[in-house]
């Protein structure tokens, strides 16, 4: 009797702990999942987000020079080695919940800063915010950008403007509320820093054409699948609009870039797609916030601007026990390069969804044999069924997609650091 209740208290016992690892399995893997929903899964622009979801939200960054008209055949959103940047390169990356990227446009006589804060949690992912800044290279040259910045909705849900619609444009704050399935309720707020300056209002029809002092927007329905396009999209919309004024009897002399390229200030019925606009001179800011309803602590600008230094800070801690390079006799250059390396690495890292054209048909020929070579073999290439794919990327102007030769590579790096990130 008592060999069988000690049987039967092992196996209790056996049973519960079985159970109580795959709970808390199942709990590190739902946490895990949770911190990497969102991220810079846009390794081909510059700066965007997006979730690790098929159809969904899909922001992005671009800007243009306004100094002359020339200016808007360069727009700038995926990386390019064309467009002739300096630099675009994430300096600190934890690949989970903090990226800061600096980008250096000399064309345009302006360096940007990208900040990237999440704060998971409230089982849709969380909240994430980012700020985006900019100061000009050279204070004696004029440093007039376009500031844009996108949001798309792909697949189910929906996504709206909530300001009141004023055809001058919005003020300092936009607001914009959407719901998925997968993401659930949410709203977004692109704010801007009140010590922004506006190009100056000189043209004789200024009030007519732009209100500089104003954040202008437009919104169209576009198909699925076609978000990815927003530069094409942009730039459709503006020529369209700079054609009106030229043709226009009333336009007697051409207005400047900063008029010309301002969008509409219009959103069509059903838009799932938004960009807004700000013309600015000089030093500027600002910040992007992205609130889930059922985040249980919600992110705003003073609480990115701490804790954007507290993860700074952390991200150094966590590079030094990791690797230990100060320890080793590494100086303070040497290991800014490091976590430089390190940081592109993660941040080329994509999420890919769709399908892929393959040819799976086999022939058991050797290549050694003669005829090997002279055989014909009809190609027999079709499309997959739709697959996700999160990957690191070779590089993000010239090789923006997964790629399996140089994946191995990519994760003796990454596992070292993250090796839960998957």
């Amino acid at each position: 009797m008592f060999i069988f209740n000690l049987i039967y208290i092992l196996l209790f016992i056996r049973i519960s702990l079985t159970e109580y690892v795959d709970y808390q399995k199942t709990s590190i893997l739902a946490a895990s999942n949770d911190s990497l929903l969102w991220g810079t899964y846009r390794p081909n622009l510059y700066f965007g987000t997006r979730p690790r979801l098929p159809e969904s939200l899909l922001t992005g960054l671009i800007w243009f020079g306004i100094e002359n008209a020339s200016s808007f055949s360069q727009i700038r959103h995926a990386c390019d080695q064309g467009d002739g940047l300096d630099e675009y390169s994430f300096k600190k990356h934890d690949g989970r919940n903090f990226a800061i990227q600096t980008l250096s446009d000399s064309k345009n006589n302006i360096k940007l800063k990208t900040e990237l804060l999440k704060n998971s949690g409230g089982g849709h992912g969380g909240d994430w915010a980012v700020r985006i800044s900019g100061t000009p290279i050279n204070n004696n040259k004029p440093s007039g950008i376009s500031f844009l910045y996108y949001f798309g909705l792909e697949g189910d849900g929906s996504i709206e403007l909530t300001n009141p619609l004023d055809e001058m444009g919005l003020d300092t704050q936009v607001e914009l509320k959407g719901e998925t399935p997968d993401l659930g309720q949410f709203s977004i707020i692109l704010k801007e820093d009140p010590n922004n300056r506006m190009p100056s209002n000189v043209h004789s029809k200024a009030s007519e054409l732009a209100d500089l002092s104003k954040i202008h927007y437009w919104g169209r329905l576009v198909p699925d699948g076609d978000i990815w396009r927003a530069k094409e999209l942009l730039q459709g919309h503006l020529i369209s609009k700079y054609q009106n004024i030229i043709k226009n009897p009333e336009t007697k002399s051409i207005p400047p870039p900063k008029y010309l390229f301002a969008l509409k200030n219009e959103v069509k019925e059903n838009s799932n797609f938004f960009i807004f606009q700000k013309m600015i001179e000089g030093p500027f800011q600002f910040d992007i916030i992205f609130q889930s309803n059922s985040s249980p602590i919600h992110l705003d600008s003073e609480s990115l601007t701490s804790g954007l230094k507290s993860k700074s800070q952390e991200f150094d801690q966590r590079f030094e026990k990791t690797f230990g390079l100060r320890e080793k006799g590494f100086n303070d250059s040497q290991i800014y390069f490091a976590q430089t390396i390190m940081s592109n690495l993660i941040g080329g890292i994509g999420y890919f969804y769709g399908s892929s054209i393959v040819d799976r048909s086999f022939t058991d020929s050797d290549e050694d044999e003669e005829e090997f070579w002279t055989k014909y073999r009809e190609a027999d290439p079709r499309l997959t069924p739709p697959l996700a794919l999160f990957t690191a990327t070779p590089s993000r102007p010239f090789f923006p997609r997964g790629f399996y030769w140089d994946e191995g590579f990519h994760q003796l790096l990454i596992g070292k650091w993250d090796n839960d990130l998957r």
